[in-house]
Order: structure tokens, then C-alpha cells, then sequence
């Protein structure tokens, strides 16, 4: 599919249909999110990491804090479900496991 931009039209597509057109003010009116991962790191060097980290806690040589604290946020591992426990605990007075 072509796209093209023009001064009164922001935005042209060609579909089977015929042509789709988006004045410039609507996609003025638009809001964009738009994320753009430059890392290096890519699903398997986080998979690797997360079980490395995995590792550390089975043989004791972080805490179970620690090893929550590690994870990362969009981890496999659900981060937000560990730290609901870590805070339940805190406020029921008790400690590690």
C-alpha cells in the first residue's frame, strides 16, 4: 500500500476499496504513542537474564527481595504479583521465606 502526504491532505492510502484521505486537520486533532526499543538486548538476552537472575535466588545467593527487585518490569515473571506479596508480608509484620 502507497502513502503519501500533500499539503491539505495529511494522508492518502490505496486499499482495494479505493483511496482512504485524512485531511491535515484531523491528523492534527491526532495524539501518537509511539516507542522505539534501541537496545541491544532483545527476547532471549531478557529470557537468559531473568533466568540467570532465577538461578541466584535457587541457590540462596540473593534474597527473595532482591531477586523481585531485579526483575524487570515487563519481565515474564510477574514482578507486580511478587511485590504484592513482599508488601503484604511488610505489613503483616513478617519477614522473608
Amino acid at each position: 500500500n502507497k502513502i503519501s502526504w500533500q499539503d491539505d491532505i495529511a494522508f492518502t492510502k490505496k486499499t482495494k476499496e479505493g483511496d482512504i484521505f485524512i485531511s491535515a486537520e484531523v491528523m492534527e486533532g491526532l495524539k501518537f504513542a509511539i516507542t522505539i526499543d534501541v537496545t541491544d538486548k532483545d527476547a532471549y538476552s531478557r529470557y537468559a537474564e531473568e533466568q540467570a537472575i532465577g538461578e541466584l535466588f535457587t541457590r540462596g545467593a540473593i534474597s527473595f527481595e532482591e531477586y523481585v527487585s531485579l526483575l524487570r518490569d515487563d519481565s515474564v515473571v510477574p514482578k507486580a504479583r511478587l511485590q504484592k506479596i513482599i508488601d503484604g508480608r511488610k505489613q503483616n509484620g513478617g519477614g522473608e521465606r
